[in-house]
């Protein structure tokens, strides 16, 4: 089992805000606290999903212990089996960094959702979360946040903001 330090990597494209991979659109960052914010783009090569991979583990080294993903897949686009394995293969690394992580998806992107539901079983973690209601993944994310870190998920993913 590898520890939280096992996966801290520094990256050329890190900055202030978070550290953006190489591949469209695809990114992870710290943002408030413990939320890793993660948005996938296009996840195409296996060099895709090894920069996005990097940049997954060098924000939840940034987050600390028990972070909390909060992941957009929203606008993501199917991918091969050659990337689904490598994803999950990456996620169960970060199983023990975690305390929750919530992956948003598109109703309509059928083929992203299904092929994501598999990467997310085989990384075995109870921990991880599909959600295709904004709402409903705020709420799943609620407990143990503290008010600052609920507003940043509520941003994130478009709900209303009490003001």
């Amino acid at each position: 089992m590898h520890g939280a330090g096992d996966y801290c990597v520094k990256q050329s494209g890190e900055t202030r805000v978070g550290t953006y991979s190489r591949s469209e659109g695809s990114f992870a960052r710290v943002r408030v606290g413990r939320i890793v914010e993660v948005h996938a783009g296009q996840l195409t090569r296996l060099t895709d999903v090894e920069a996005f991979s990097a940049s997954v583990f060098a924000a939840l080294c940034a987050a600390g212990p028990e972070a909390v993903i909060c992941a957009d897949y929203r606008g993501a686009t199917p991918f091969s089996g050659e990337v689904a394995n490598a994803w999950s293969r990456a996620m169960r690394k970060t199983n023990t960094q975690i305390s929750r992580s919530a992956l948003l998806l598109h109703p309509s992107n059928t083929m992203f959702n299904l092929q994501v539901e598999r990467v997310v079983q085989c990384a075995a973690s109870e921990h991880r979360r599909l959600f295709e209601d904004a709402r409903a993944l705020c709420d799943w994310l609620d407990s143990g946040l503290t008010d600052a870190e609920r507003e940043a998920v509520k941003r994130w993913v478009g709900t209303p903001v009490r003001g």
